[in-house]
């Protein structure tokens, strides 16, 4: 495929960091993998790492540079987050168990029963609600994955949750499990202590990141030549699970891709009768 002059600019970038902006269909995943395969001239694969939003975006790549790859190597890290998370403490001798989303709510749930509602003087009258148990989980991952250095200065309510936080982590802590941001905090501290060996760093769907997630990507980049991320801000959907663009946008320079390569799609009229539906996720 003929990449645009837009395109090429990403494919050529030198070192440093750079922002790749663009909307749905203007060719961000295919700059990027061109960019990969460029510096895979210059470096080995191992010393590159693609990091991507799911395992469903993780083998479209792989397909993608496999073929144009000459040679042998000993690695080829792309991955998700979670899977250079688990990788980083792997080289550590570190193989934690990460929960899943049902021994998650079953653990909140269970702690909930167990609380004293003077522990919730502001939300104890929504504490043996099953309901709370889904609104808990989801000021947890906030929290967890936003990682703010106190409650000073928020309402009662998160003040309570912030509490509830630390009583979950020594919960997960005591079962030798992590849940999705303990995950990326954990990692985060292991390369910290133990460096890895990228020299260059591409992230796609970067509109996706949290605050937990970018600080594990700037560890994996601080000794980097370059790091590239590509976003749509304008596609970022998940700011409930803590994601959005503020990773894309803390690097400059910026490259904005503004031609469009898919075919637009038929439009379709989506109704959505029941409150609990969320019409930016049904769009998505």
């Amino acid at each position: 495929m003929e990449l645009s002059a837009e395109q090429r600019q990403v494919v050529e970038h030198g070192n440093g960091p750079l922002r790749v902006r663009g909307r749905a269909g203007t060719g961000k995943t295919t700059a990027l993998v061109a960019r990969y395969l460029r510096l895979a001239e210059q470096v080995a694969p191992s010393r590159i790492l693609f990091v991507c939003r799911s395992r469903e975006a993780v083998a479209a790549v792989r397909d993608a540079v496999l073929p144009e790859l000459a040679g042998g190597f000993d690695a080829l890290p792309i991955a998700t987050f979670a899977g250079v998370a688990f990788d980083a403490l792997a080289r550590g001798s570190e193989w934690p168990r990460r929960v899943s989303p049902s021994e998650q709510r079953a653990l909140v749930r269970d702690l909930l029963a167990a609380e004293d509602p003077a522990q919730w003087p502001t939300l104890s009258h929504l504490l043996r609600r099953p309901a709370f148990v889904d609104e808990v989980l989801d000021g947890l991952t906030w929290w967890r994955t936003a990682a703010l250095p106190s409650a000073d200065g928020l309402d009662p309510a998160w003040v309570e949750l912030a509490a509830f936080a630390e009583r979950y982590a020594a919960a997960l802590e005591a079962l030798d499990a992590v849940d999705g941001p303990g995950l990326l905090a954990r990692a985060e501290r292991a390369v910290i202590e133990t460096p890895p060996a990228y020299q260059h760093v591409l992230v796609d769907d970067g509109e996706t990141s949290t605050a937990a997630s970018g600080r594990l990507l700037f560890a994996l980049a601080a000794e980097a030549m370059s790091l590239c991320v590509a976003a749509n801000p304008d596609a970022t959907i998940g700011s409930r699970r803590g994601e959005g663009p503020q990773v894309f946008e803390d690097l400059e320079p910026e490259i904005t891709l503004t031609e469009p390569f898919r075919r637009p799609s038929q439009r379709a009229l989506v109704r959505c009768n029941h409150p609990s539906i969320e019409p930016e996720v049904i769009a998505a």
